[in-house]
């Protein structure tokens, strides 16, 4: 008889935290609503550098990361084909990639002049995950994309390795694309 109310103690105890541990995740869902990324939750830059066309034509301007940029603007590509162009004699270049060497902690910048840049500095210790996270990053800049909040996306502030397009890139390309397109 002891061994059966000690397990009945036990029992009780245990349903306890786990309506305990029920209630902690829904105070927490409750605090911390997830969000339907929507497009009026994407963030976009106030410029892109599209042509007329809705094209980006890119040039190597001797950087050597221009493998990763075509790396990249396939990424880019496949999603949305034909918006990233290498450029040629009888296109206008929208965007020229080259390298600089600058002693700080930014890995590259795009700018709405029509150049990217990537700085040596730090891009030479990078892996190539790396290499390819920061070349496709920027490359959404070009598109008009500005930084998304989420970590495991692309177009996240700091170089987390990831170089495919997730939904929210996806949606962002697309909102970008049609705001720019008007």
């Amino acid at each position: 008889m002891i061994e059966g109310v000690n397990i009945n103690v036990k029992m009780k105890k245990l349903r306890k935290v786990i309506i305990g541990m029920y209630c902690a995740v829904a105070v927490v869902f409750l605090a911390f609503p997830m969000k339907k990324v929507t497009a009026e939750t994407v963030y976009l830059q106030s410029w892109a550098l599209y042509d007329s066309g809705m094209h980006i034509d890119y040039k190597n301007a001797g950087s050597s990361y221009y493998s990763y940029v075509k790396n990249g603007a396939s990424t880019w590509n496949k999603y949305k084909a034909g918006v990233f162009r290498e450029d040629k004699w009888n296109t206008i270049n929208d965007l020229t990639i080259k390298d600089v060497n600058v002693e700080n902690n930014i890995n590259a910048t795009t700018y709405s002049s029509g150049y990217i840049k990537f700085n040596k500095y730090n891009m030479s210790s990078k892996s190539t995950a790396r290499k390819k996270n920061v070349a496709t990053h920027e490359l959404g800049h070009a598109l008009g994309i500005n930084h998304i909040p989420y970590s495991n996306d692309l177009m996240y502030p700091s170089d987390n390795g990831v170089y495919k397009l997730t939904v929210t890139d996806k949606l962002a390309y697309d909102s970008a694309y049609s705001f720019f397109k008007k």
